[in-house]
């Protein structure tokens, strides 16, 4: 028996929460809180809760202070928080603290789906394997300082685009490198820019911020080559994502996701290019399943070993589940989140990439309400892709 604790300032609210939530009795004992100080006392005198699902905005203690909190005192907690609209800067902070963001409204379902998939994530950060793996890999990327040095500016009241635009000027190689993705022909801009002021200025503080997060968790080419199109896919997969989740507070978080969907591939390839080649090969080949191959040569995905990676680089753990379980079909349950978004920009992808039936990216398009935008996602990414395929005949 699994035990878990609810937060709300709202007696009505937690009533109507347990009310919905009595078909997981069985396996979810049910311990509610009214307010964030009722919920800092039963996370300091009850040591044994699995998950803690709070609401955001709370008179006195917020859920963030929750959240904190419940990181702190009982460390294997997972914890979700459930928030209405709120900005990206607030959003992002909200989901650093959390295994999971869910928006407001959401069902009984789709809370206890996300509860128990985030509860997997903490079971597979845990595995012996995964772990191992990324230990033997040796000397990895560093944690993406100027990405959390933006964020931290970004969450300031006064946060200003010289402000953001110097940290990334201080770098010369990182500024260099913004630029030319800037430049490339997939943001299609309409002129040249030489300066990343006018990059933040035209693409603004989110998608200058995961291109900061590109160039520093892909620092150099692979040996096998796999760099370019895991960073081209990368980038394809955040917009899709963010069309996605247009108009959501969770938009920025899913688009981080599907940009960092193939980090896993990267370290193994950077890393351990001998044993890797052939598994690659293996995985293009009709019906390769690169999972099972990693799986069968490393004891771990790499999806797996991206979300340990990504776990000590302390990107946002909702970030983290999303990317964990980016090629997973989502519960039947799941709702619209970080997650499910990712799943599904990854799905398109793979529509134009490698020839999938559309019926996985139309059955969870419906699922969490998506499918009148399922037209726009595929002609971006049917505009990708035959801009990929322009390229390939230009370089032969």
């Amino acid at each position: 028996m699994r035990r878990l604790l609810l937060v709300d300032d709202e007696r009505a609210l937690l009533d109507g929460l347990v009310k919905v939530l009595r078909p997981w009795r069985t396996t979810w004992q049910v311990t509610t809180a009214l307010g964030g100080r009722a919920a800092l006392e039963a996370l300091a005198s009850t040591p044994a809760f699995d998950a803690v699902v709070t609401d955001a905005r709370m008179p006195e203690v917020d859920g963030e202070a929750v959240l904190r909190a419940a990181q702190e005192r009982q460390p294997t907690a997972v914890r979700l928080i459930l928030s209405g609209q709120v900005d990206a800067k607030t959003g992002h902070r909200l989901a650093a603290a959390s295994h999971q963001f869910l928006t407001k409204p959401t069902t009984a379902a789709a809370l206890m789906a996300a509860v128990e998939e985030c509860c997997n994530l903490a079971e597979s950060l845990e595995s012996g394997p995964a772990r191992a793996l990324v230990a033997s890999l040796g000397q990895l990327p560093l944690a993406p300082a100027v990405y959390h040095q933006l964020t931290a500016q970004m969450a300031q009241p006064n946060a200003s685009i010289d402000a953001v635009a110097q940290l990334i000027a201080d770098d010369l190689v990182l500024t260099s490198s913004v630029l030319r993705f800037v430049n490339s022909a997939f943001f299609a801009l309409p002129r040249q820019l030489d300066d990343v002021r006018e990059a933040v200025v035209m693409l603004g503080f989110e998608r200058v911020r995961e291109l900061v997060l590109l160039v520093e968790l892909f620092p150099s080419p692979d040996e096998l080559g796999l760099l370019d199109g895991i960073r081209r896919r990368g980038l394809l997969r955040a917009q899709l994502a963010r069309l996605l989740t247009q108009g959501s507070p969770l938009s920025h978080l899913a688009s981080e996701a599907a940009l960092l969907s193939e980090v896993g591939v990267y370290a193994l390839a950077w890393k351990q290019p001998a044993r890797y080649r052939q598994i690659w090969r293996e995985a293009q080949a009709e019906g390769g399943d690169l999972e099972a191959l990693e799986r069968a040569a490393f004891g771990a995905s790499n999806a797996e070993v991206a979300a340990a990676l990504l776990g000590l680089w302390r990107i946002p753990t909702t970030v983290v589940n999303a990317v964990r379980w980016h090629d997973v079909r989502p519960s039947e349950s799941a709702g619209l989140d970080a997650r499910t978004a990712t799943a599904l920009a990854v799905a398109l992808t793979n529509e134009v990439l490698v020839g999938a039936p559309p019926g996985q990216a139309d059955a969870l398009a419906q699922q969490v309400g998506l499918s009148s935008l399922l037209p726009a996602a595929r002609a971006l990414a049917a505009r990708w892709a035959q801009g990929e395929d322009h390229a390939a005949a230009h370089a032969r």
